[in-house]
């Protein structure tokens, strides 16, 4: 397992109304995959948040309320290099001596593309804990650029949320390969077996071969 090490030392110096004691700051890291193909990239966020952020900026004429998260966000890409799971942080920020501590996040590298045309699926695990959520990829490897269109269904014994969608190719004129990638975030509500199959989505196509799976869902502790 590699180990990816960074000591982010900022000095944000003045965040309105923060002491060193105010203990509603975090740093949290953010991956948007836990799982890629290698030979493909994603990029991870490391976010510093909390009340004195959110309250760092005050209502006055002409000045709107952001319509995003109240954070100081720094974006980092990773492109593997090799197969394998990598884990990255946790990383630390000083501010106004405080020392914070962010998570980690792991990533499995999967192999390179086998060269076999066609749609896919994956999961990147068959157990999970109550409240957790299981990553579903669906990949699609082809020569030409006709896009596959397929939608989870509402459903009252789970919930589901987008995850990373992706798009590249490679070559060109017959030889050219367009690879495209979407992911799903699935959360059970209920323990017990979890299946993932066609009755899952709405109006799966024929021309594909569908998922099938089964997700162990434990009863948290």
């Amino acid at each position: 397992m590699k180990r990816n090490s960074l000591t982010l030392l900022v000095a944000l110096i003045a965040l309105t109304g923060a002491q060193a004691e105010e203990p509603s700051l975090q740093l949290v890291l953010e991956s948007r995959v836990s799982s890629l193909r290698y030979g493909t990239s994603s990029s991870l966020t490391l976010k510093l948040s909390g009340a004195p952020v959110e309250d760092m900026i005050k209502p006055q004429e002409g000045i709107e309320p952001s319509v995003g998260p109240k954070a100081f966000v720094y974006r980092f890409n990773f492109k593997p290099q090799r197969e394998g799971s990598f884990t990255f942080g946790p990383y630390f920020m000083e501010v106004n001596g405080k020392k914070l501590e962010s998570n980690q996040v792991t990533i499995n590298v999967l192999p390179e593309w086998n060269g076999t045309l066609g749609t896919f699926f994956r999961v990147n695990t068959n157990s999970i804990a109550l409240g957790e959520s299981v990553e579903l990829t669906m990949e699609t490897w082809q020569k030409d650029h006709d896009y596959i269109s397929i939608n989870p269904v509402h459903d009252e014994s789970f919930s589901v949320s987008m995850g990373n969608i992706m798009s590249t190719s490679s070559g060109s004129g017959e030889d050219r390969i367009s690879y495209r990638s979407r992911t799903w975030l699935i959360t059970p509500r209920t323990a017990g077996e979890f299946k993932i199959n066609k009755e899952l989505f709405r109006e799966f196509p024929e021309n594909i071969k569908a998922p099938s799976f089964s997700i162990q869902v434990a009863e948290s502790k």
